[in-house]
């Protein structure tokens, strides 16, 4: 099968996005129940007065804040799927999105915590290697180490369940089923795959520094990542892995 354009799949999902907006509304939901969220807990904490309690807190925080995250990601990959279609009208936006957030969002989050156990699994061993080292190659050297070894992680293993997401909801497969499809289609597609990666991670990296470097208002910085980058990312995966479906 014939390799996907970059520069192509980056122009039709920006114009999908820009004749779709509710899906940047979707996107922006999801921040603002984040925002909701970390401001609820922030109220919380000062009534924590132990460690046990403290903890249980932080776990139920980051549970619900997980188990919405991943419904309302799948709502916006089904809205994304939609929009390759025919487009998304304001009638059906609500049965697409909770009808996809309600039949994936829990397998779904299945998948997300997988990702994330990998990824702390990997900062972990990475973090470990460059401490290892500090004390030959100094501590410029061992920082570099330790961002390479993180990017080599992310590339090299992450990459694999990179589209599992959308697979659970393009080809309505069941957790493990994504997972297998997903790998199957790294492996077939390993150099476009691991460079869209590269792309994003670049992106939101090239943000940060700026925000930080122009002292751009942090809400502003947010606002981006959330009307422009997060849902170019979905739009873009949901075509992507679209494309590989027919592989």
């Amino acid at each position: 099968m014939k390799e996907q354009s970059f520069i192509n799949l980056c122009s039709s999902s920006l114009q999908v996005l820009v004749r779709n907006p509710l899906i940047s509304l979707a996107s922006l939901f999801l921040y603002l129940i984040l925002i909701l969220l970390s401001n609820l807990s922030s109220q919380v904490k000062p009534y924590m007065t132990t460690t046990l309690l403290t903890t249980l807190w932080l776990i139920l925080y980051g549970a619900v804040a997980l188990l919405l995250g991943s419904f309302i990601f799948s709502g916006m990959i089904g809205l994304s799927a939609q929009a390759q279609k025919k487009g998304i009208s304001k009638n059906s936006l609500i049965k697409i999105f909770f009808s996809s957030a309600l039949k994936y969002g829990w397998k779904n989050m299945q998948i997300i915590l997988l990702i994330i156990a990998i990824g702390a699994l990997i900062t972990f061993l990475s973090i470990q290697i460059a401490s290892l080292t500090l004390s030959v190659i100094g501590d410029s050297a061992s920082i570099a180490l330790l961002f390479l070894l993180q990017l080599a992680g992310i590339i090299g293993v992450m990459s694999f369940f990179y589209l599992a997401s959308f697979y659970l909801v393009l080809d309505k497969n069941s957790t493990i089923a994504s997972i297998k499809t997903s790998i199957s289609s790294v492996k077939k597609h390993f150099l476009f795959i691991s460079w869209s990666l590269l792309f994003f991670f670049s992106i939101s990296g090239l943000l940060s520094i700026l925000s930080n470097k122009v002292e751009i208002p942090y809400f502003i910085t947010e606002l981006v990542y959330a009307l422009i980058l997060f849902p170019f990312f979905v739009v873009y995966s949901t075509k992507l892995a679209a494309y590989y479906m027919e592989d």
